[in-house]
């Protein structure tokens, strides 16, 4: 919708707090804190005495992502729970502490993956070092050194 117009040349338009529950729930992202932003987003309205309908933010979902439009598991109960409970400060301590608990376990998980990346690298380079050796053993600095002298080739 239309917010401001600066200098007859430049147009700033925002979205209503619908549309962006609407992308929000879309997005459904536990570790990006979307949920408990759509959470905060409907307190806010409620505080403001300007509550936020769901058929409201229905019709945004419909008017962004078509007729068809399937929400995730978590977005659509969240949006249940929201809309028949209405305890939005409860439900906002609720999202976001469970927001933060997938984020540490996303950040121990990709910590996890790098490090398996690491020995996997490890081991794919001992492997293929291996079937290049020949009978005499080489040390591991002469195996380095000549990998970098392949490389200036």
């Amino acid at each position: 919708m239309y917010y401001k117009t600066f200098s007859n040349v430049l147009t700033v338009r925002i979205i209503t707090a619908e549309y962006l529950l609407a992308m929000k729930l879309m997005s459904g992202r536990a570790y990006k804190y979307d949920l408990s932003d759509i959470v905060g987003i409907l307190r806010e309205h409620e505080i403001e005495n300007n509550p936020i309908s769901r058929k409201n933010v229905e019709s945004a979902l419909i008017a962004l992502y078509g007729q068809n439009v399937k929400l995730s598991e978590a977005s659509a109960e969240l949006l249940d729970i929201a809309f028949n409970h209405k305890d939005y400060d409860a439900l906002y301590r609720q999202t976001r502490n469970s927001e933060i608990e997938t984020k540490k376990r996303q950040f121990a998980a990709n910590k996890e993956a790098e490090l398996l990346k690491e020995d996997k690298v490890s081991y794919n380079f001992d492997s293929r070092n291996q079937e290049h050796h020949t009978a005499q053993k080489k040390s591991l600095l002469e195996t380095l050194e000549e990998k970098r002298n392949e490389r200036k080739i």
